[in-house]
């Protein structure tokens, strides 16, 4: 699974602050996203959930998915936005 973040680009330092607290390993990329018709710096953050137990273990599953959500909401309140977007993509993963 993929989970994606996607929100304006405030305060990174911050961000990457909470994103660390969440999770192990993240990428961080910046671009220009549009909200409500007006173009803003963005920046998407991807989790990308490679051990096998986590596709086969719904609680493990669950708790990254919860784990994104507490993320989201953290930046949502730093960044004082209206909304963060958080993508859940079903992909096969493996680390080579």
């Amino acid at each position: 699974m993929i989970i994606r973040i996607i929100t304006e680009d405030k305060n990174p330092e911050l961000i990457r602050h909470h994103c660390a607290q969440a999770f192990d390993a993240f990428t961080m990329y910046r671009g220009l996203g549009y909200w409500k018709g007006t173009p803003e710096p963005s920046v998407t953050i991807e989790i990308v959930i490679t051990e096998q137990k986590y596709e086969t273990e719904y609680n493990k599953l669950k708790e990254m998915i919860s784990r994104a959500e507490t993320l989201a909401k953290k930046i949502k309140t730093s960044n004082n936005q209206e909304a963060v977007l958080v993508e859940y993509i079903h992909a096969t993963t493996a680390l080579i």
